[in-house]
């Protein structure tokens, strides 16, 4: 029969036992793994667990059917009481102590993966579009069923579901305004996230989309044409470029029907003050530099 020591040769014992006893070393071993762990390990998963519980709670489920397959199923979406926002960027994104709605916003097919917003829902598929998105969305996934959207999503999971939206959008003749709220919606989430490079990225997409719809687009109410002039002179403004900003803004500026909506003239006017300041400091740095 092998004795200890045979057991345990020395230059293998993990807790080497040889100068020191056995239950005294297991301590120190004990001691310094201790250290290693976060305290707060244990009380931050239970925190995780209760905030999705909570928010698992705050969403109902409206029934809908799939514009592409023609299935039925359940999207989740935030109740009303629960959309407490607590402030608002220039460029109106909004943030809300608790829940937010806008990774709700899109509603994904549990069959077929087809996603799509209020707005996009409204427009008809031609036969050929149905095919056309078909083909896409069995290319995207081929060996897999579409991803389930039907519970709590994070923030990864709804810039997913906006995406697959575009994705639907591609080849079809949606307004160029549509595609660019969801350019824009994206930036948001990726603001959320704290990532400014892909919220650039969003950022000029929706920039070149709503620029492509004031030119192109016959609004047929004009507060959506002043929304759509001051999101291009605040997107421009939040990407330095002012000169670009103030041209836009003084669209506003000068339009007669500006008195009509007050909300969206304080807006511009507010911006204007940023970027005339902006501007000047701009003018002052290349005057001390010459």
């Amino acid at each position: 029969m092998n004795t200890a020591a045979e057991r345990c040769p020395e230059g293998k014992n993990t807790f080497a036992f040889k100068s020191k006893g056995k239950h005294s070393v297991l301590a120190e071993t004990l001691e310094q793994y201790l250290e290693n762990i976060s305290e707060d390990t244990f009380e931050d998963s239970a925190k995780k667990a209760e905030i999705n519980i909570k928010e698992k709670d705050m969403l109902y489920y409206v029934k809908t059917v799939c514009p592409l397959c023609g299935k039925r199923f359940e999207s989740p979406k935030v109740r009303s009481k629960y959309l407490r926002m607590t402030h608002m960027d220039n460029d109106y994104c909004k943030y809300y102590d608790s829940v937010n709605p806008l990774n709700y916003e899109v509603m994904v097919c549990s069959h077929c993966g087809f996603a799509y917003t209020e707005e996009i829902q409204k427009m008809r598929l031609s036969d050929e579009q149905r095919k056309t998105i078909k083909s896409r969305l069995e290319k995207l996934l081929p060996d897999r069923p579409p991803t389930d959207y039907s519970g709590v999503r994070n923030l990864d999971q709804a810039v997913e579901t906006f995406l697959l939206a575009l994705l639907a959008l591609q080849g079809k003749p949606a307004q160029g305004s549509t595609k660019g709220m969801l350019y824009l919606k994206i930036a948001w989430l990726y603001r959320y996230k704290n990532n400014p490079a892909k919220e650039s990225d969003y950022i000029e997409k929706a920039l070149s989309s709503l620029v492509s719809a004031y030119n192109n687009e016959i609004f047929q109410e004009i507060q959506k044409e002043l929304n759509i002039t001051y999101l291009i002179a605040v997107l421009y403004f939040r990407t330095g470029r002012y000169y670009e900003s103030a041209r836009w803004l003084e669209r506003i500026l000068l339009n007669r029907h500006r008195p009509v909506h007050p909300i969206v003239s304080k807006q511009a006017g507010e911006l204007w003050d940023e970027v005339r300041q902006m501007l000047r400091e701009n003018n002052q740095q290349l005057k001390n530099r010459c």
